[in-house]
């Protein structure tokens, strides 16, 4: 679904226990950083990671926002899955992202998970895919709920606005498989970038 990029797993020389900012209210969940999953009420989801992105500290945010939003934009576009990163920064100001997915088409839980060196800011990233409708998978159950069945055909709401989840998971960033870039802190303040 995204660019040709290298799918990479989750690796870390030591284990890192990393909360997830996830679109269920009052939700949480754990991620080790050396792991390959993500553990959501009782569940555990394969996570893939994708190639990290950096940018230098005299570089701003909306473009920084830009530069991770391509990668998440091209994954979507070749595979339809949500994509997702925490905007992370350096000591000395340089900006970096570890972007990756649980192949869901509606949802992606935001992992505070930086490159080496780097902490979490407040402020994510995600993509959303274009298309009528997708086929759901496992990762989709977890939003659509136990009714739902693998293979069913599922419609896809609005693409280029945040949806209601987005709005509770915090101010960040959204971009289309197009290539569109919005942002939100709030539901009035909303900006189109791109």
């Amino acid at each position: 679904m995204y660019s040709s990029m290298k799918v990479m797993q989750f690796v870390s020389k030591k284990p890192l226990v990393l909360l997830l900012s996830l679109i269920f209210a009052g939700a949480t969940s754990n991620l080790a950083a050396s792991e390959t999953v993500i553990r959501l009420h009782n569940r555990t989801i394969p996570a893939k990671a994708l190639m990290e992105v950096t940018g230098e500290a005299d570089m701003s945010k909306d473009n920084f926002a830009r530069k991770v939003g391509i990668t998440l934009a091209n994954y979507s576009a070749k595979t339809k899955h949500e994509a997702c990163a925490i905007l992370c920064r350096g000591q000395d100001g340089s900006w970096g992202a570890a972007p990756f997915t649980i192949e869901a088409h509606s949802f992606c839980p935001v992992v505070n998970k930086c490159p080496d060196d780097m902490v979490a800011t407040k402020e994510s990233i995600h993509s959303h895919p274009t298309g009528s409708q997708y086929k759901v998978n496992a990762a989709d159950i977890i939003l659509l709920g136990p009714f739902a069945k693998i293979g069913a055909l599922e419609k896809r709401g609005a693409v280029n606005v945040f949806s209601q989840e987005d709005f509770s998971s915090g101010p960040g960033y959204m971009i289309t498989d197009r290539g569109e870039l919005f942002y939100q802190n709030g539901y009035s303040n909303q900006r189109k970038i791109i």
